[in-house]
């Protein structure tokens, strides 16, 4: 491999370890073509210049690695054009500005491969580029998949959620029936996450996360706990909840274009989960024969209580979840996807 635009220069960011990081951790990682001779290839992000693609030899083998709903976003056209500005270099930015949702349709439509992580975003990706691959994330580093365990609680839940601060926005749609859920059942929401993220750009200003949840939750903020993100304190947490819950905001064209990742991490740590009603969450769901968790919005207290009052069996039909969880989303048969994406351009052109 030439070269990977990598989001750290160590691949500690999950989105480099996670991904083609653990190719290129690999000791065989080189792509070789027929004659035996090593092929360059160069990794794209979103984050890359989309100059860089006309700087590259014309032998380079590209591929952009296209975890996010970038391509369904319809932001506002002042953060669009400053997207663009902030992931371009600076003087062609200014002298060619450009929206970045137009910018990478455009480095989709000319790189020689496209990997992706669900089955959606795949689908979007082909009207733009017919060679697209859909490569999960894999969560190994958090320990083999549990079975999912069952709880024999009716009230005092411990609630379990993870992810980035500014992800958060996500629970003002649910805030006031979780609130009550909370109050009412003596319950704790366990929020492990950030406690300070930027406020705008992902660069600028800061937001305190513990500020977040009393302006989103109100009188039930003391029983919301903010715990600060690390790999362990992820497992620790999972590990003293009850179920995890993934409220996703239904008017956010983005979010609902994201993989499943979370969903598949809360299985796996053993949790039985409550989730909006997203297209990628509810495919596997359906592949793991789980729809019963699923949530549509304005539904949650409905769903929240009728998990609370349901005496035995919580968790039935999800003694299959650990098995699609080592069928399917193992190191090793991704591994095997990103051998087959990359050795798929050895011998193009």
């Amino acid at each position: 491999m030439n070269y990977y635009d990598s989001y750290s220069t160590d691949l500690s960011h999950i989105a480099d370890r996670r991904r083609i990081g653990l190719w290129i951790n690999q000791s065989d990682y080189a792509v070789k073509n027929a004659g035996g001779s090593e092929v360059d290839i160069h990794v794209l992000t979103p984050f890359s210049d989309p100059f860089l693609l006309n700087k590259l030899p014309s032998d380079t083998r590209t591929i952009l690695d296209l975890v996010d709903g970038y391509l369904t976003d319809k932001p506002h056209i002042a953060k669009d054009f400053l997207r663009y500005f902030l992931r371009t270099s600076k003087l062609k930015a200014l002298l060619k500005p450009k929206r970045f949702s137009t910018s990478l349709e455009n480095v989709c439509s000319k790189v020689d491969l496209v990997v992706v992580a669900s089955n959606e975003q795949a689908a979007v990706v082909e009207r733009l580029n017919p060679n697209v691959l859909v490569i999960r994330d894999c969560h190994d580093e958090l320990g083999p998949p549990l079975q999912v365990r069952d709880f024999k609680k009716s009230d005092n839940f411990n609630l379990f959620w993870e992810g980035l601060g500014f992800t958060l926005f996500h629970f003002r749609e649910i805030a006031s029936e979780l609130g009550l859920f909370l109050l009412e059942t003596n319950s704790l929401l366990h929020l492990v996450t950030n406690e300070n993220f930027p406020k705008y750009g992902n660069k600028f200003g800061t937001i305190r996360t513990r500020d977040l949840v009393k302006d989103v939750f109100g009188p039930a903020a003391n029983h919301v706990v903010v715990h600060k993100w690390t790999q362990e304190k992820v497992i620790e947490v999972a590990k003293n909840s009850d179920f995890g819950i993934i409220p996703i905001n239904e008017n956010d064209q983005f979010a609902r274009l994201k993989p499943e990742n979370k969903l598949l991490i809360y299985w796996r740590l053993g949790l039985p989960t409550l989730f909006s009603d997203t297209p990628s969450y509810l495919r596997v769901a359906k592949a793991a024969n789980v729809t019963g968790f699923s949530v549509k919005s304005g539904e949650w207290g409905h769903k929240l209580g009728e998990l609370a009052s349901t005496k035995e069996n919580r968790v039935k039909n999800m003694d299959d979840v650990r098995s699609y969880l080592l069928e399917t989303h193992s190191k090793q048969v991704i591994l095997r996807q990103w051998k087959v994406a990359l050795e798929s351009l050895s011998d193009t052109r």
